[in-house]
């Protein structure tokens, strides 16, 4: 009954993300396998988007075995290992991770658990919060959003100019030296 936040992970820690693929239904081998298909021209009839061969010569008769053909394409199980988290909201209970896709559609249920990647795992030194994180523990209160260190936070300036009392009198002086009036000979 012990209800999992997100404040449940910490930033910069690592966590391994399993979500089902998007579901693509019956496939040909050119949008499943990536094959190239053959030409539009020169006297191709019907055959754009066809496999080509399946079977060898004649010795070794039928399919070659694990050859790819078409068939169900999506809605299966994937998991990506080793994700950095790098903001956590504890508002909304949202986790920002990174890595190449999180497996399935937008909106879709996917479970996060700490990694098994052997260089990313926990240590004696910084193990995770055990059994999980209760704000009625801590004595201070969360904030809404976490940022790792690496990462810039959204809510602060980007840029930030800083000058000194001599930089600002040396451009005023510099200002004024360019507004001396030039007078021109008109010809």
């Amino acid at each position: 009954g012990t209800p999992l936040l997100a404040s449940h992970f910490r930033v910069g820690d690592y966590v391994d993300v399993w979500g089902k693929t998007i579901d693509h239904g019956f496939q040909g081998v050119v949008k499943r396998w990536n094959f190239k298909g053959q030409d539009r021209y020169r006297g191709v009839t019907k055959a754009h988007n066809r496999p080509g061969t399946i079977g060898r010569g004649r010795k070794v008769m039928g399919p070659w075995k694990g050859h790819p053909m078409a068939g169900h394409m999506g809605s299966e199980r994937r998991t990506m290992g080793g994700l950095k988290i790098w903001r956590i909201n504890t508002k909304h209970n949202v986790i920002w991770v990174n890595g190449p896709a999180v497996p399935g559609p937008n909106h879709s249920w996917v479970y996060i658990y700490d990694t098994n990647v052997p260089d990313k795992k926990h240590s004696d030194e910084n193990p995770p919060p055990f059994p999980t994180y209760y704000a009625e523990d801590s004595k201070e209160a969360l904030p809404e959003d976490i940022y790792d260190k690496e990462l810039h936070a959204f809510d602060e300036p980007t840029v930030i100019f800083e000058e000194t009392e001599a930089e600002r009198k040396a451009a005023l002086a510099a200002a004024k030296a360019t507004k001396k009036a030039k007078i021109a000979k008109i010809r």
